[in-house]
């Protein structure tokens, strides 16, 4: 009787850890752990394979753009990411630095400007901006669950 009552404890410990984990997220590069539902101070990003959707916290204004992944560094666990020209509309485009944290539960996003578009206009201004400046203008983001769109 004792050594089936331990059989079954054994047997359902090893089921809960095969259940388990199978329910984590792939933290195995920055480009998988860019993906799902992350939160700045002022909007909820909602990140894809190719995909951001952004939904401002102040009024509710959803965007999406497609985007694409310039460079990523497995070890540095970084990525960089760069928002599809073709949705700029005559708009700046900004390439993002994203820098995770060691689980890929916090990063850190900076402006790249070497890898980024400038309207006519704005050309001039963001040249002679010093990229080491941009790196100290650090905004935050927190994972917060695994969706990748609002529904």
């Amino acid at each position: 009787m004792r050594k089936q009552s331990t059989l079954m404890k054994s047997i359902a410990f090893i089921l809960l850890i095969f259940l388990l984990s199978g329910c984590g997220r792939d933290t195995s590069s920055p480009k998988s752990g860019i993906l799902g539902h992350w939160e700045t101070e002022n909007a909820d990003l909602y990140f894809s394979s190719n995909k951001l959707t952004s939904v401002l916290k102040k009024d509710g204004t959803t965007r999406e753009v497609e985007y694409t992944v310039i460079s990523y560094n497995d070890k540095k666990r970084s990525i960089l990411i760069k928002p599809n020209p073709k949705n700029a509309n005559g708009e700046n485009v900004f390439a993002e630095q994203i820098k995770f944290n060691e689980d890929y539960t916090k990063a850190e996003l900076t402006l790249n400007l070497k890898n980024s578009d400038f309207s006519e206009e704005d050309k001039d201004t963001f040249e002679n901006i010093d990229q080491e400046y941009m790196d100290t203008q650090v905004n935050k983001m927190k994972y917060i669950d695994s969706k990748q769109e609002i529904n």
